[in-house]
């Protein structure tokens, strides 16, 4: 589907960006897209139909893709650091026994 605009009517924003019309309502109502950058009213009154700006979305797409995959990746290494920190090193006993104490004695 071509476009001459990136601002396009709900159906097609839903076509173009792979999402259900019902997502992009819920970004927009929960505010994680902001007015006049990724959508607006057409007529600029609150009853008229919605633009959605694809590009724009497909913009804010990308940079919480970013994120996710960072903050994934943190928190993997941050686990991984504690799973190595937690393996117990057999190059110190944690005890002795009699015949080794004196021999560490000596």
């Amino acid at each position: 589907m071509e476009y001459s605009t990136h601002w396009v009517f709900t159906a097609d924003a839903s076509k173009a960006l792979r999402m259900p019309s019902s997502t992009l309502r819920s970004l927009k109502n929960h505010l994680k897209l902001e007015p006049g950058v990724h959508w607006l009213y057409s007529t600029g009154k609150k009853n008229s139909p919605i633009l959605w700006n694809v590009l724009a979305i497909r913009e804010w797409q990308i940079e919480k893709t970013v994120l996710e995959i960072r903050s994934t990746d943190a928190k993997r290494q941050e686990q991984a650091r504690e799973n190595a920190s937690a393996i117990e090193s057999f190059d110190e006993p944690d005890f002795l026994t009699s015949t080794e104490a004196e021999e560490v004695g000596r």
